[in-house]
């Protein structure tokens, strides 16, 4: 880890300040990333005896469009990885796994197939999870070798099952023939449009257990629509939103207007600055739409970019609006009964996982849960005791009656509830 928080943070042959704090930075974003998507593969895949050289295998071309994508992703790593290596750029080659552990693999890869690993749809479907899994972290570990020996080698050896070092292994360029671009591309746009509404639900203190009703989106052309609408499954479920619809021309919901971006008109028009300013302070919508179809205007003798504006948005009563570069959304912040009832459950949901988790139970250890609380908690609570019991492993959800319990005290939504877990 030493090694890696070195070479990792600088240049080779630059000096660098030593700092703990940095070095346990380190330590809890990448290595433990990487070590506990290591355990949650070897405990998911012990539960099914898997074994990688035993199991029929999946051609890539036939797996899931996520596992496909992942794997895209990793060959484009692989690209990148080996051109910077052979250049001696060793940081930036470091960085690029470090990027790509933690937002690729892990915040997104991992964390949207947890379910599928628990519950497959069939033999070939977890095959074709455990095998990209598989895949995915031989080769991470196998690009980290050079700078991290030792934990490379004990997570390969733990992989392989066998004896030979990860240092004598066959380390190959990339399948660029596994590299698809254009699904690269689609899927950072369900991405941004996930990461832009989650920075909307924390600035404005939407709980993402809450669902909400619907997500607005302008496109500016059919292939934007279709685009989307691809991973609009993932992204609804990813935001906890039951709709995505959108938007095509005007909108009374999303009105935007543009200004200046100093930062970038300044050096770039000099000047004639406070001319820029002023073109750029009278855009109209079609001007507006204009920059971001094109990525450019020519207006008043002067040809303004994207990177010269910043598109602002104006809020309604319902609905949060928010702008990141050409991406705009609207969310729908009204809520009903059946939306508040469904936050509550979720939001029980998460307090019985982190009982389990925190009591040590196993993943298939089977529970039966006693409540306590206010009618509108029960009522909700008890209305979805199919979708709880799923989602916990729960054999029985009920309201406790005089029973003398060592019940565990929450709240949900300011209100006091108790429950107890008993194993069966």
């Amino acid at each position: 880890m030493l090694r890696w928080y070195l070479v990792g943070n600088s240049p080779v042959g630059k000096s660098k300040l030593f700092n703990e704090d940095e070095l346990v930075e380190l330590r809890n974003k990448l290595f433990d990333t990487l070590i506990n998507t290591y355990k949650f593969f070897t405990i998911y895949s012990g539960l099914t005896n898997f074994d990688y050289k035993k199991s029929d295998f999946v051609p890539v071309k036939n797996r899931s469009v996520i596992d496909k994508w992942i794997i895209s992703k990793l060959n484009t790593l692989k690209k990148e990885y080996f051109e910077l290596m052979d250049a001696y750029e060793v940081t930036k080659a470091c960085r690029l796994i470090f990027d790509f552990t933690i937002d690729e693999l892990s915040n997104w890869y991992i964390r949207r197939n947890r379910k599928r690993f628990r519950n497959p749809e069939n033999e070939q479907d977890r095959n074709s999870a455990y095998q990209t899994v598989y895949e995915v972290l031989i080769n991470i570990v196998q690009m980290m070798a050079p700078v991290s020996p030792f934990l490379s080698e004990r997570l390969y050896q733990n992989l392989t099952k066998e004896d030979s070092s990860i240092h004598l292994s066959e380390f190959s360029k990339c399948a660029t023939n596994e590299i698809d671009v254009a699904l690269e591309e689609q899927m950072n746009i369900a991405q941004r449009i996930v990461y832009l509404t989650r920075a909307i639900r924390v600035k404005n203190n939407l709980k993402v257990r809450q669902p909400l009703r619907q997500i607005l989106i302008p496109v500016l052309n059919a292939h934007e629509k279709e685009t989307i609408s691809k991973f609009q499954d993932i992204i609804l479920e990813e935001v906890n939103v039951k709709e995505l619809n959108f938007v095509e021309g005007d909108s009374e919901i999303i009105k935007k207007k543009a200004k200046p971006n100093f930062k970038s008109i300044g050096p770039k028009f000099g000047k004639d600055v406070k001319t820029v300013q002023a073109i750029i302070n009278s855009f109209n919508k079609e001007d507006i739409k204009t920059v971001e179809s094109n990525g450019s205007i020519a207006k008043g003798g002067f040809v303004i970019s994207t990177d010269d504006i910043e598109i602002l948005t104006e809020n309604i009563t319902g609905w949060i609006v928010d702008t990141d570069k050409n991406l705009t959304i609207a969310l729908d912040t009204s809520l009903d009964e059946n939306l508040i009832n469904e936050g509550i459950t979720r939001e029980f949901i998460n307090r019985i996982q982190n009982f389990r988790k925190t009591n040590g139970f196993d993943i298939n250890d089977k529970v039966e849960i006693f409540i306590k609380g206010s009618s509108d908690l029960l009522n909700a609570i008890l209305n979805s005791t199919g979708y709880i019991k799923s989602e916990t492993l729960s054999e029985n959800i009920s309201e406790a009656n005089g029973e003398e319990l060592d019940f565990s005290e929450t709240d949900i939504n300011g209100e006091p509830l108790k429950f107890f877990v008993k194993k069966l």
